[in-house]
Order: structure tokens, then C-alpha cells, then sequence
């Protein structure tokens, strides 16, 4: 065997090495191997018997925290007992007690309702006019209430179409197809639409915005769900293109106020003043920790990041004090450092130097959390339903997505928004 091997020459024994390899590979995969290590990697390592876990709980001296009564009572009841638990006779007293309670009242039914339409004569358009139906859609027998009622829990609650068939047959003895429910969302959508329009004007007249974007599929195939987020506007926005002209379209090609994002390059072409998110350079300094341990150097750098972003975020806005944290920052870049890594996080910073401490002068935030947590909503509901099988499904998810969360941002209800929308475009 020895002697086979020393006759072969380099590129013989590469091709063996493969072969090998492969070999290997469909061993382990026949034996379990590695469904066995996927699983495991799937769990935390317990904790180890040195350390004991944290009890759950509030400490010892705090103060404990219960519900507030309320103000309002709306039935009273009185009980009386004849006996006690024992079957004893009683003696009434005059010591009475009290005890309230909270409930819901489970009270859902299927509600028909007939309109008698009064016609009318115009003599001025000379033709007939019938008074409009506030409560549904135009062509659509069922009522806004459902329709509001189903988009709620799609897009609100993530349940996919079998659950809310399920639910509205258990809860109200309604039985609808799958199609019935799009076009129920469609419905919706549509009213919406020019509500949407103005998220998006409102969106570039806004002094900041966060922007993140995440992979999503329609009709199995891949594309982008981008999330715009200033202080009380979200926009969703899914398109096939992963490049600056998604948000130039919707932001504007001058675009004056301050974008917070990532560091994805295809922002680095848009108009505006740029922030970079300061979780996502922690977390690569943390990254390059996690890889390198034992390295003083690396270690160093992370703790000099954390401690001058934490100073930075409570400091006071003013444009002196950006000066200052950027002399900072230029006497931690200008050192010597070997790490690969460390390497690699300074050349982006150098490169984008001026967009480190923009909100250290301008109130705006100094990380893109606001973004991601608006997009992991939407993440929860790829993991779901996979995303969209249809254009127009994606049209729709959009202007919904953007409707309700705008809503949640403003304390406002979504419900209300749709029957004024539906009203006022009656009256338009």
C-alpha cells in the first residue's frame, strides 16, 4: 500500500483524498452520524456543576407587584350559605368580605344582516341611485367586520389559513374557503392602498429612517422584504432586486434626512446622511472574541468599542461632543493591531468613519434595532407560510404589513382605520 501510494502522483492522490472523503460522508449518513450532530448543535450545553443556575424570581427585599383593581364595577353579587361545608347549621354575623374578580364574556355569534335598499330618481344625472352599505365591500357579501377580523389574525396574530378556518367554524359556526380569505385580505388591501401611498410620502419627509431587508419568496422564488422604519411609520416593501435602487424609489434620490442601517454596500450610494449600527460593529468585535479567545489584542478592542459606544449613547447631543468621540475613535484606529479580524473591522470603520458618531450631534439612534425588530415579525411569518404564491399576495402583504404595524407604532386601532378609509372613500 505504501509503495501504491508513493507511485501516484499529486493530482492522483487529491482525487483519492475525495473519493474518500465521500465515502465517508455517505457512511456517517447511512449510521446517523449526522442527523446526531445537527441535533446537538440544535441544544445549549447544560451548565456546568460549578456554576448554579439563577433562581427564577424577583430578589429577596423587592417589593412585590400585583394587579391593580379596577375602578369599575359592573354586576355585583351576593352569596349566602345555608350550611357549612360540613352540613352544620349557621349562625349569621355581621363580618362581611369582599373578593373581585375579572373575567370575559365569550360572546361570538354569526351575525345576518339584510339591507332594504331605498332607490331614488336623479333628474339632474337622470339615472337610479341607491344608498351604499357602510359595513362591507363593494361586490363582496361578506362584512368588514370579518374582513378586518381576518386580516387581524394573519397578520397580526401569524395564523396561517387552516388555523383561521378552524377558528372562525369553531367561534362562529362560519365555514369559508382558503379563496374566500384572500380575497377577504385582497378586499382590504386594496381600500388601503392610498393609506399606504402617504407612508411612503410621510417616509421621505422624515428627518431619519431605519432600513433592514431580509430574503422572502413568492411563487418559490427568491426575492427581498425591505423594512422601512422612521418614529411612527413602518413601510414594507417586497421586490426582486437587492440593490440601492429599491430604496432610492422610496425614499427619493434626495433624501435629506439620516439613514440608520447595516452596512450592506448597497446603501452607500444613496443620498442623505448615513448611521452605521453600532450592534452590528460590537457584534463582529464579539465574533472575532468568540474565534480568538486567548487574544489580548482582540479583547482589548471589543471592551474599547463597547465602553465608547456606551459613553457615547448617554452622552449630550451636541456636535462637540461627535469631535470628541471621533478623536476617540481615530487614536484606537491609528494603533497597531495583527488580528485578521481586527484588521477587517478597522478598514470598515475607516471607511465609513463620518457615519460612526452622526447621533452622538443629532437625536436619532445609534443602532438599526428599531428596523430588525419590525422585520422579525415578518421573519416569524416566512417561517410559517413560506412567504407568498402570488403577486398580488405580495402586493398585499406589503400594504397590510406596513397598516399594521404603522398602527401598533401609534396606539391607533386597525379596525378603525379600515371603516374610515371605507367612509371616506364612499364620501370621495
Amino acid at each position: 500500500m505504501k509503495m501504491y501510494l508513493e507511485g501516484m502522483s499529486k493530482r492522483e492522490l487529491i482525487e483519492l483524498i475525495k473519493g474518500l472523503m465521500r465515502e465517508m460522508r455517505q457512511l456517517k449518513k447511512e449510521l446517523g452520524y449526522e442527523r446526531s450532530e445537527k441535533l446537538s448543535e440544535m441544544f445549549k450545553p447544560a451548565v456546568p456543576n460549578d456554576e448554579a443556575p439563577k433562581k427564577p424570581g424577583a430578589k429577596e427585599g423587592h417589593d412585590g407587584v400585583t394587579r391593580p383593581m379596577p375602578e369599575k364595577v359592573d354586576e355585583k353579587k351576593k352569596l349566602f350559605l345555608r350550611t357549612c361545608p360540613q352540613g352544620h347549621r349557621l349562625v349569621k354575623i355581621k363580618e362581611t368580605r369582599s373578593r373581585t374578580v375579572e373575567d370575559i364574556e365569550l360572546i361570538r355569534r354569526l351575525k345576518i344582516i339584510e339591507y332594504e335598499l331605498q332607490g331614488y330618481y336623479c333628474k339632474t344625472c337622470k339615472k337610479k341611485v341607491f344608498p351604499r352599505v357602510f359595513d362591507a365591500m363593494p361586490h363582496f357579501r361578506l362584512g368588514m367586520n370579518f374582513c378586518n377580523y381576518v386580516c387581524e389574525r394573519k397578520f397580526a396574530y401569524r395564523m396561517s389559513f387552516n388555523m383561521i378556518q378552524k377558528d372562525l367554524l369553531k367561534n362562529f359556526g362560519l365555514r369559508v374557503s382558503q379563496a374566500t380569505l384572500v380575497n377577504a385580505i385582497h378586499a382590504v388591501a386594496s381600500l388601503l392602498g392610498k393609506k399606504y401611498e402617504a407612508y411612503k410620502s410621510l417616509l421621505r419627509e422624515g428627518r431619519f429612517v431605519h432600513i433592514d431587508e431580509t430574503g422572502w419568496r413568492v411563487k418559490g422564488t427568491n426575492m427581498w422584504l425591505w423594512k422601512f422604519r422612521s418614529k411612527d411609520i413602518v413601510v414594507t416593501v417586497i421586490d426582486k432586486h437587492r440593490s440601492h435602487d429599491v430604496p432610492e424609489r422610496i425614499l427619493g434620490k434626495k433624501y435629506k434626512g439620516s439613514m440608520i442601517h447595516d452596512g450592506f454596500p448597497a446603501y452607500n450610494l444613496l443620498a442623505g446622511e448615513h448611521q452605521q449600527c453600532w450592534t452590528h460593529i460590537t457584534r463582529h468585535s464579539r465574533n472575532a472574541l468568540k474565534k480568538y479567545p486567548d487574544s489580548k489584542e482582540v479583547k482589548k478592542v471589543h471592551e474599547a468599542l463597547k465602553r465608547m459606544y456606551r459613553d457615547a449613547k448617554h452622552t449630550r447631543k451636541s456636535k462637540a461632543a461627535r469631535k470628541r468621540f471621533e478623536a476617540r475613535m481615530k487614536y484606537l484606529l491609528a494603533k497597531r493591531h495583527r488580528n485578521p479580524d481586527i484588521i477587517k473591522l478597522k478598514s470598515f470603520m475607516k471607511a465609513h468613519f463620518d457615519e460612526l458618531f452622526v447621533f452622538v450631534a443629532k437625536r436619532i439612534d445609534g443602532t438599526n434595532n428599531a428596523a430588525e425588530q419590525s422585520i422579525r415579525h415578518d421573519v416569524v411569518i416566512r417561517k410559517i407560510s413560506g412567504g407568498n404564491r402570488s403577486d398580488n399576495g405580495r402586493e398585499d402583504y406589503a400594504v397590510l404589513s406596513s397598516a399594521m404595524q404603522t398602527c401598533q407604532l401609534r396606539n391607533e386601532d386597525f379596525s378603525e382605520l379600515v371603516m374610515n378609509e371605507l367612509k371616506s372613500t364612499a364620501n370621495g
